[in-house]
């Protein structure tokens, strides 16, 4: 995962489907928190074992405000999706 945060090629892909990648939480928090995931229009987090914390980093990043598509089939939420 820190390869791909780190590469220049995230910052030109419009598509990302990290699905059946068990990248969970953390994973999920890096792609938020990076700069690079800016152009981003279509992210696939299926069935990669994100939880709440994970799939609220990607609801409130800045750098993600370009999505139009987020599918989290098998989004294991222990609270409530009202807040994203």
């Amino acid at each position: 995962m820190d390869a791909l945060i780190d590469s220049k090629t995230l910052l030109h892909l419009e598509t990302l489907d990290l699905s059946f990648n068990p990248i969970g939480d953390n994973g999920a928090k890096k792609i938020a928190a990076s700069s690079q995931s800016a152009n981003l229009l279509v992210l696939r987090l299926d069935q990669t074992h994100l939880g709440d914390d994970g799939a609220q980093a990607i609801a409130r990043s800045p750098h993600l405000s370009n999505l139009h598509t987020l599918t989290l089939y098998n989004y294991t939420r222990s609270r409530t999706l009202e807040s994203l």
